[in-house]
């Protein structure tokens, strides 16, 4: 199958819907943004998160956190113009891990049949699963970091599926793959991979009619050629001929928050860092560190007799506040 270009903005916390009416999470409370731009709060409960908008503007589905348990969760549905709630699914659910009730990321289908979510082992692992609406019957579909539900464009009603998958060079590390998968969970191929370029990745609930094959000649500019050679950190830094500092995120500035944030890079032969594989950070400063990393240049490597190699190693961009 084609490598599919997913030209879409990053990761975020907004979902979308006709008329561009959008939802959001605020201090666990659903808001709603009309496409006047009026903010109306939908819920006050304090424990609820991961809204989902349907297409027509007419449910609204969201996670509520338990009182006291954080990681048991039930799917919850509003209707935005009677404020109406009621509980539309609750775990615990029967894994190969056992009885979870840790769940996250609810959205519908466009025909209201089935209800997608991740069933969490973690914070950032799980199994996404579909539920059938009429019976509640729970069906695994694979394994998932995070997910869309694609809702416009040649690829329509498919899931887009965030995964985990060994590092391909060798080291003790993770890296995530972007793979589609039918609604029946047919695995119908690699979408794209864990890029520097924001615009490979596609916003959960966010429509787009501009998911197109890739064509050859963007696959090509995507490969980096033969498998990168693993080197070590201090070698890669001792590479390192222009590092570009990341921008502090206002966000995280001002909710005091600092950290490292550590990626798998993989360095194309003529010093250019080609892509960028999140293994741990605060997910406020990730953004920023890719778009710092992407300035970066590197000593090109040579093999043996004299080639131009890829090589791949861990680096780490540091946020911290001064003092």
């Amino acid at each position: 199958m084609n490598v599919l270009k997913l030209a879409i903005a990053w990761f975020g916390a907004m979902s979308c819907a006709v008329d561009h009416t959008a939802v959001f999470e605020q201090s666990g409370r659903i808001m709603l943004k009309r496409p006047t731009g009026a903010i109306v709060t939908l819920t006050s409960s304090g424990r609820d998160s991961e809204p989902f908008i349907t297409d027509d503007g007419k449910m609204v589905v969201f996670c509520r956190r338990d009182a006291t348990d954080q990681f048991r969760t039930a799917v919850l549905t509003i209707d935005p113009k009677s404020r109406m709630e009621k509980v539309l699914f609750e775990g615990p659910v029967t894994m190969r891990l056992g009885a979870i009730d840790y769940l996250g990321s609810p959205q519908i289908d466009a025909q209201g049949q089935t209800l997608y979510l991740i069933v969490r082992y973690g914070v950032t692992t799980g199994t996404l699963a579909a539920v059938d609406l009429r019976t509640k019957a729970v069906r695994e579909i694979t394994d998932a970091a995070a997910y869309d539900l694609i809702r416009s464009g040649t690829y329509k009603g498919n899931l887009l599926v965030y995964q985990r998958h060994h590092t391909l060079v060798g080291i003790p590390y993770f890296y995530y793959v972007y793979q589609l998968y039918d609604p029946f969970g047919k695995d119908l191929g690699i979408a794209g991979l864990d890029k520097l370029d924001d615009s490979e990745v596609r916003c959960p609930g966010i429509a787009n009619d501009s998911v197109t094959p890739e064509s050859t000649d963007d696959r090509a500019r995507r490969t980096p050629g033969p498998r990168p050679v693993q080197i070590t950190a201090e070698a890669m830094a001792a590479k390192l001929k222009l590092r570009v500092e990341p921008e502090y995120p206002v966000k995280a500035k001002t909710a005091g928050i600092e950290g490292v944030v550590r990626f798998v890079i993989v360095v194309s032969p003529d010093g250019s860092v080609h892509s960028a594989s999140l293994l741990s950070g605060h997910p406020d400063l990730v953004f920023a560190a890719r778009a710092a990393l992407r300035q970066w240049r590197y000593e090109p490597s040579v093999s043996s007799d004299g080639e131009g190699i890829a090589v791949t190693s861990v680096v780490e961009v540091p946020f911290v506040l001064r003092k």
